[in-house]
């Protein structure tokens, strides 16, 4: 007779979820075998004191999982499974070596380029946006919507972009996408169909895309900075069809390149075949003292440059809502090469956008989050200025969420490095951001971001500050 017993204290919450383990346990164990008839559900539930209802339970899903079979008028049997091989040893240091490295140290101060102030998101407003959006759209929601993200969206976001940065397009060009490094690498998986791509970015520049672009097996070629953006005269002595810039507000160092490299840059697409721009308006969105700078999109007429933009900065980074304008003549080889695919943002949260930039309410936070910016920027530089004195150069477009600031000291970018992390403040330097190595000097820039940046902390901060890039320590 088949022993079966019941462990009514088992941690599972449900009786038959136990006594299913128990006979998968013994049908695995190999004590009951193949094709051995199982105890009737009366038999079973009389012989462990329970109810049939909980033996009809275990056995459904038993016969569910494949574990045994049932016969009508006969009964339940084990089916035949073969029994799983297993390697001999199991390597003891797995839960080591998978461990996720900490991505974050936890800073009592940030100065990071990459935060922003979500305490003044307007969360009331978005969740209306959001019950608006599942009240009215239950027949989207239900559904996987258009690969380059839903039309009507595209639509809302077209008129935003030629509102505040001068981008004239249709929402047929506009692909939405999670962010800005995937719509970058479907965008170069189109160009590499048309033709080999060399790629010319700035140096100094986004590390993320400088990485990005080696796992790719991009051909890369660094293009150094002067006082307007990216040299153009660099830029032709490489082979490069396709550059990436940051015209708005060049990343790391802040410079805004003025109408006549923006010229420069579109004349060099329009001289050369099958050569695009890559105009990357990270944190445009906020510009301070003037008006806003329109894109360079606005300026092209030979569908060379392609636009990226993203909500990450002007709303939440943790929305993952990012977009890219195609020139024409890349959407339908676009379609061609991932229409296939199931388009990647969430339903709900693209809705809930829409309805949050047509109700006023995006207007109004840009509007609120800009002069607050203003402020904390304002204040910071005033004070950084007051505690450095002729020790420090403060280079301040008026434009996004952080400036460059370059210190003179006989401090190292490993010494301020390892300080700032003793000092509990977050920071970047430039060489975190180059591809060639810096030149030793007697100053250390570093990226200043203030988008985290309290009012009452600020003087604590720069007192960090001056600590981190002035104090030399003694030796022992």
């Amino acid at each position: 007779m088949i022993q079966i017993q019941l462990n009514k204290n088992h941690n599972e919450t449900f009786l038959y979820k136990a006594l299913y383990v128990e006979i998968k346990d013994l049908i695995l164990s190999r004590k009951i075998q193949k094709h051995e008839k199982l105890p009737s559900k009366r038999q079973l539930a009389t012989q462990l004191k329970t109810s049939v209802n909980t033996v009809t339970a275990t056995y459904e899903q038993l016969i569910a999982e494949g574990y045994i079979y049932a016969i009508e008028r006969s009964g339940y049997y084990v089916e035949d499974i073969p029994k799983l091989l297993r390697e001999a040893k199991i390597n003891p240091e797995w839960s080591e070596i998978l461990a996720e490295p900490k991505r974050h140290v936890q800073f009592k101060y940030s100065l990071s380029h990459m935060d922003t102030n979500i305490a003044l998101f307007p969360y009331s407003e978005w969740r209306k946006s959001e019950q608006y959006a599942f009240k009215n759209h239950k027949w989207e929601l239900s559904r996987i919507m258009e690969r380059q993200g839903l039309l009507t969206v595209r639509k809302t976001i077209a008129k935003l972009i030629k509102k505040y940065r001068d981008v004239i397009c249709e929402p047929e060009q506009i692909v939405l996408g999670v962010g800005t490094q995937p719509l970058i690498e479907q965008l170069l998986n189109i160009l590499k169909d048309i033709d080999p791509i060399s790629l010319g970015v700035e140096d100094p520049g986004y590390t993320r895309l400088y990485n990005q672009l080696e796992h790719l097996g991009i051909d890369l070629n660094p293009i150094k900075l002067d006082e307007k953006g990216i040299s153009i005269e660099e830029l032709k002595k490489t082979d490069s069809n396709i550059v990436f810039v940051t015209p708005s507000h060049q990343f790391p160092t802040g410079i805004i390149m003025p109408v006549s490299r923006r010229t420069e840059l579109l004349n060099w697409a329009a001289k050369g075949f099958n050569r695009y721009i890559i105009e990357d308006d990270y944190d445009s969105e906020f510009k301070y003292k003037t008006d806003h700078i329109p894109s360079l999109h606005n300026l092209d007429r030979n569908e060379s440059v392609v636009y990226i933009g993203s909500f990450s900065k002007s709303l939440l980074p943790s929305l993952r809502i990012s977009y890219m304008v195609l020139p024409k003549n890349l959407v339908i080889p676009y379609r061609k090469k991932f229409g296939h695919l199931i388009p990647e943002n969430n339903t709900l949260s693209l809705l809930t956008l829409k309805y949050f930039i047509e109700s006023g309410s995006y207007d109004r936070h840009m509007k609120r989050m800009t002069n607050y910016y203003d402020d904390i920027r304002s204040e910071l530089i005033s004070e950084i200025k007051k505690a450095f004195q002729s020790k420090v150069h403060i280079y301040d477009t008026l434009a996004g969420l952080h400036f460059i600031a370059r210190f003179t000291t006989k401090k190292s970018y490993e010494d301020i490095e390892k300080d700032a992390e003793k000092n509990e403040i977050e920071l970047y330097t430039i060489r975190r951001f180059m591809i060639n190595p810096l030149k030793k000097e007697n100053n250390i820039t570093i990226i200043v971001g203030f988008g985290t940046v309290k009012k009452e902390n600020i003087k604590k901060i720069v007192q960090l500050l001056y600590q981190t890039t002035m104090t030399l320590h003694k030796e022992t």
